[in-house]
């Protein structure tokens, strides 16, 4: 009987346990999805699907490689996510995802640029779907103009019908 009590506990104690860990995995945040887009050949944005409201900390970093990075506090990587995904935009060379287990866990996410000159960013978190938008805006490309055709050139006065053009060279 006291076998029996026991075993029941365990169980019990198992069962709720259990459930304790998916009501937390439910409420931690969460990185679902990247969605890349060329707008422009002077915009692109980025798309970070997320489990609710989340502002991340974001800094730039201007080296030989520069990149924008964006950490998200105590959120964790959705198995849809990819470490890197190459966008080959006229801005952005990659966008890569990592998890830091640190003192302080966070998800970051660094944009790789091919160039900071000229490059803005600005951030818009829609409640509604849970969604960053991180849109990028280079200097807009110049297009060359086609200079205006030239003039054609007059055909050279031949004064009297059949004669020769004078010159002024001695004779």
């Amino acid at each position: 009987m006291k076998k029996h009590i026991a075993s029941l506990l365990t169980r019990s104690l198992l069962l709720t346990l259990a459930l304790v860990g998916l009501v937390q995995a439910e409420d931690t945040p969460q990185l679902q999805q990247i969605k890349h887009t060329i707008l422009s050949p002077s915009s692109e944005q980025i798309v970070l699907k997320l489990s609710g409201s989340y502002s991340p900390k974001t800094f730039t970093l201007k080296d030989q490689s520069p990149r924008v990075v964006f950490d998200f506090a105590d959120m964790t990587q959705g198995k849809g996510v990819r470490n890197l995904v190459t966008t080959n935009g006229p801005l952005l060379k990659s966008v890569r995802v990592g998890v830091h287990q640190e003192d302080e866990p966070k998800t970051r996410v660094v944009v790789d640029l091919k160039s900071l000159k000229g490059v803005n960013y600005t951030q818009h978190f829609d409640e509604k779907t849970s969604t960053l938008t991180i849109r990028f805006t280079g200097p807009e490309k110049k297009v060359a103009k086609e200079a205006p055709p030239a003039p054609t050139p007059a055909p050279p006065d031949q004064g009297a019908e059949g004669a020769t053009p004078a010159t002024d060279a001695p004779a």
